[in-house]
């Protein structure tokens, strides 16, 4: 089990321990509520990100600018 998500391995187990402890209930199967948050928090983690940017083609601005003619406003 890899912890890639911020958070390490002792931290999951740690978070386990205070969650087992406030519910007051034992655990049979540490390994799959660990791997359970860490699915959990990755599926988060990756809807999270920040969608790319599409960039536009502002290779024509450049020649609008330099030719665009003022004097019919003024």
């Amino acid at each position: 089990m890899k912890a890639g998500v911020g958070l390490s391995l002792e931290s999951y187990i740690s978070k386990l321990s205070q969650w087992l402890f406030t519910k007051g209930r034992h655990c049979t199967d540490p390994y799959r509520i660990i791997s359970g948050w860490l699915d959990n928090d990755s599926k988060r983690k990756t809807a999270a990100k920040p969608k790319e940017r599409q960039g536009c083609d502002l290779s024509w601005y450049d020649d609008f600018a330099m030719n665009f003619d003022l004097s019919k406003f003024f």
